[in-house]
């Protein structure tokens, strides 16, 4: 047995599997994490990664029974809030961190293959840094993280892509996202606007973007200006 929550479990076949999960001590109120591995189909558990003052782990994904990630954060309880991933090629042996470019917590994880992968989340206790939706993506193996195109305000739960350019991600207030923009020149084709909050977060997320082309469609009795 090992103390803490365990949020998440997967195996790669009947006998090689993984949980993770984490805590906040009660009494110094520092965050720890752990991932444990079997290789008897779940008899024994054994402690792979095991960190302290790191946020605990909410989600894994194997391509296989080598290659993994593991990916959580810290709220913010007694440390910064901040976001964790740890990555390995080795079945667990040795976990590499890897630094995602935020310090929102992560929920989810997938990859769909050995380079191209995905993470959401962005919850946080502190509050002069506000919840907001968290989406990532990798296409070296999560060597390097940038943010996708979001027009969403809620925190993340849950992500799923069947292949590197269509995926559903849900969370927080029924939100379900489903990512199917195609991104020409920096900018994206056939979009929908349903609030303002949209239209002003537009030049953030396509700073390159100059020039609209395809259908352009406002949902929304609320918007009231596009400058």
């Amino acid at each position: 047995s090992y103390s803490g929550a365990i949020y998440d479990i997967l195996f790669t076949d009947t006998s090689k599997g993984w949980t993770a999960g984490g805590a906040h001590n009660g009494s110094t109120g520092f965050a720890s994490s752990f991932v444990l591995n079997s290789i008897d189909g779940g008899v024994v558990w054994n402690v792979q990664l095991d960190t302290f003052r790191v946020g605990p782990m909410y989600a894994l994904h194997f391509n296989d029974s080598l290659n993994g990630w593991a990916v959580g954060g810290d709220r913010g309880v007694r440390d910064p809030p901040s976001s964790t991933i740890f990555q390995t090629s080795d079945g667990g042996n040795n976990w590499n961190r890897q630094f995602p470019p935020t310090n929102r917590v992560l929920a989810d994880v997938v990859f769909t293959d050995s380079n191209y992968g995905y993470v959401v989340g962005g919850n946080t206790s502190w509050g002069w840094i506000p919840d907001t939706t968290i989406m990532l993506q990798t296409a070296d193996a999560g060597n390097n993280w940038s943010y996708m195109p979001c027009f969403l305000n809620e925190v993340l739960a849950a992500i799923s892509f069947p292949d590197e350019e269509k995926g559903w991600a849900v969370g927080r207030n029924g939100a379900i996202l489903h990512n199917n923009l195609i991104i020409q020149d920096g900018c994206p084709t056939d979009l929908i606007l349903k609030s303002q909050w949209q239209v002003d977060q537009f030049p953030v997320i396509y700073p390159d973007c100059s020039r609209l082309e395809g259908d352009v469609l406002i949902d929304s009795d609320h918007i009231t200006h596009l400058d």
